[in-house]
């Protein structure tokens, strides 16, 4: 439908374009092994508008992107066959189902073809001198039988995606549910019935199936995030967007082995210093600042990396906790004076080392007889 790959090929191979769309499709969640896949074969192949002794497209600048798509391809191809997942098998079945349904096609195209009689000549063997006979108007079209097939796949890929609602919270999860329903009935449909109507829902919902994949994959979040980091749970990603920072679930106190990391991209990272720490902010900008209580407090140093202490605001720090920052772009605003954190550190009270000191006995006293 995109370039015309999948029905140049099924009248190569005698496929139902339909399979192969289907079968590009599922490629798309490959790692992108469709995607590249499609596009090499769209940008090396001629299309009918060239001459017939073209075998690959006229234009160089296509063929050298096509030729690029195509490596891209077979590095990822290579990269899932290898790999340790279920990925490598699932390609591996793409490939050589497809490679069977084209095989059996071709030999039912040449069973058919050797089965046509040959053309009857002329009466009485002339070769010569007859004109030529018209041509009788071809039949009208039988009617088409009705298909419920596509109304039956429709109403199975909602129930697929509610179910898989019910059990499930994973996005990707759901929207595979509707694609598998929808991906099946359109197999079927190149068999019997028809459900090519169906592509107007599979094809936006495999496209956004990818990107919601992509997403979980790279693991991209944004937005304003309120992060309470323990001892335990001590490093945040965040891709954009705005993110406080809490100490007030921290247990205990931190000690010098302590740390807290956070990596961010374009963002804005708030931290309320609580008042009995020493926090060790060491901070690494692409673009940004650093502030401290509303005073821009920004040292560049060669690496680009800053180390910046922040005093406890009560005057006594009960620990000190180390703050690895690395931001892309941004600010880090610190604000001292945030309630103490953590469990105060137990008092032992140590008793007093006994004196020994130069007593006089105590003389026995006489009692006074009544």
């Amino acid at each position: 439908m995109f370039g015309g790959v999948c029905g140049g090929l099924g009248r190569y191979w005698n496929v139902d374009p339909v399979v192969l769309r289907v079968v590009f499709g599922v490629s798309l969640l490959l790692g992108g092994f469709g995607l590249f896949a499609y596009l090499a074969m769209w940008w090396i192949v001629p299309d009918d508008s060239a001459p017939d002794t073209a075998k690959v497209n006229p234009s160089w600048l296509m063929v050298g992107l096509g030729a690029i798509a195509a490596v891209i391809a077979g590095l990822i191809g290579l990269g899932l066959l290898f790999s340790d997942g279920g990925s490598g098998i699932l390609l591996g079945g793409l490939i050589a189902g497809l490679v069977v349904w084209i095989v059996l096609s071709q030999r039912t195209t040449g069973q058919t073809a050797a089965q046509v009689p040959p053309e009857p000549g002329y009466a009485y063997g002339g070769t010569t001198g007859y004109p030529p006979a018209a041509a009788p108007p071809p039949p009208p079209a039988p009617p088409r039988d009705r298909s419920y097939l596509g109304l039956i796949g429709l109403c199975a890929a909602i129930a697929a995606t509610g179910f898989a609602m019910l059990v499930s919270g994973d996005p990707v999860t759901v929207l595979a549910a509707g694609l598998l329903a929808l991906g099946a009935t359109l197999v079927v449909g190149a068999f019997r019935g028809r459900a090519r109507w169906l592509l107007v829902f599979a094809v936006p919902l495999l496209m956004l199936l990818a990107a919601v994949g992509q997403v979980q994959r790279l693991d991209i979040n944004a937005g304003d995030v309120t992060w309470t980091p323990t001892s335990a749970e001590n490093s945040y990603s965040l891709t954009a967007g705005a993110l406080d920072v809490d100490f007030s679930q921290w247990q205990g106190q931190p000690g010098l082995s302590d740390s807290v990391s956070i990596d961010a991209g374009l963002a804005e990272v708030r931290i309320a210093a609580p008042r009995n720490w020493d926090l060790v902010l060491v901070t690494d900008f692409g673009a940004g600042e650093l502030q401290i209580d509303d005073k821009t407090d920004v040292r560049p140093s060669p690496n680009g990396t800053n180390r910046t202490l922040v005093p406890a605001s009560s005057g006594r720090a009960d620990g000190t906790l180390r703050m690895n920052v690395s931001l892309r772009a941004g600010a880090v605003i610190v604000q001292t004076g945030a309630p103490a954190a953590g469990t105060a550190p137990a008092v032992i009270e140590t008793p007093e080392p006994a004196t020994t000191k130069d007593t006089k006995p105590a003389s026995p006293k006489k009692e006074k007889a009544a």
